[in-house]
Order: C-alpha cells, then structure tokens, then sequence
C-alpha cells in the first residue's frame, strides 16, 4: 500500500469525522433554534450529510485501489462500513430531531389555538355575565319603580282616608 493511498485515507477519515461532529453538534441545537430557523437548519444539515455521503463513496473507491485480501484493505473496508453505519445513525438522529420539532410546532399551535379557544370562551362569559347583570338591574329598577308607584298609591290613599 502506498504512503499516498495511506495519507489519503486518513485526510478522509480526519474530514470525516469533523464534518459527522459538526452534523450531530448541528442535530441537537435544531429544536432550540427559533422556529423561522429551523427549515434552513435542517436543510444544512442535509447538505452537510450528503458531503459525509459523498466523502464515503471517495473512501470506497480509494479503498477498492487497495490490493486485495491484505489486512490494510479488511481494516479500511472495516472502517468504511462503521462510517457508513454511523452516518445512516446520523440520518436517523436527523428525522427524529425534524419529528421533535414538528410535535412541538404541532403543539404550539394547538396550545395557540387552545389559547384562542379560551378568549371566545371567555368573550362567551363576559357577554352571557353582562347579559345577567343588565337582566338584574332591570328587575332592579323594575322593583323601585314598583316601590315608588305603591309609595305613591298608599300615599294618595293615606291622603283619601284622612281626608274623610
């Protein structure tokens, strides 16, 4: 195996693994993002996992440069697959971190909405409170103005009786 083939692969390794850091550093920040940067930081992620994609697959070939069945060869193919593994590990940490973030938008919005539902029924309350309370001031009044007239009505019969 040649030193060139060797330095390449490391340098490959080395951005691989930089590049898988970033991504799952990237992964665990998207749910405390403001929601207007979520999209693109999602989509970033995406693009920085098809550059770990496409870095695998120049692994691969260079590998495959290799002689066959030698130990050098076993161990880069070895790697190749577990890198391979971990970003499809990567992938899926991806779409439960976009899932995450879609519940919680989800129940944002339904607590928003919960919230609008709350004003009506509130609205609802204070018509049908203001609706009892002018139902009551007019017994109220209803009531004086009852007083007032029987005041009137005994009064002109006080006057009737001990004008006799």
């Amino acid at each position: 195996m040649s030193s060139q083939t060797v330095e390449q692969l490391s340098g490959f390794e080395k951005q691989y693994s930089l590049q898988t850091a970033e991504i799952t550093s990237k992964i665990g920040r998207v749910h405390t993002l403001p929601s207007s940067e979520r999209a693109g930081a999602v989509q970033d992620i995406r693009r920085n996992l098809e550059e770990v994609n496409d870095l695998l697959d120049q692994m691969e070939l260079v590998v495959r440069e290799l002689e066959s069945n030698t130990t050098e060869r076993t161990k880069y193919e070895l790697r190749v697959r577990s890198y391979q593994s971990d970003k499809k590990q990567l992938d899926t940490e991806l779409e439960k971190a976009i899932r995450r973030v879609r519940e919680e938008a989800d129940r944002d919005e339904l607590l928003a909405f919960d919230d609008q539902l709350d004003e009506h029924r509130q609205e609802d309350q204070l018509i049908a409170n203001t609706q009892r309370l002018e139902r009551s001031t007019r017994k109220v009044q209803d009531a004086h103005r009852i007083a007032v007239e029987t005041e009137q009505v005994i009064g002109s019969g006080k006057q009737m009786f001990t004008e006799n």
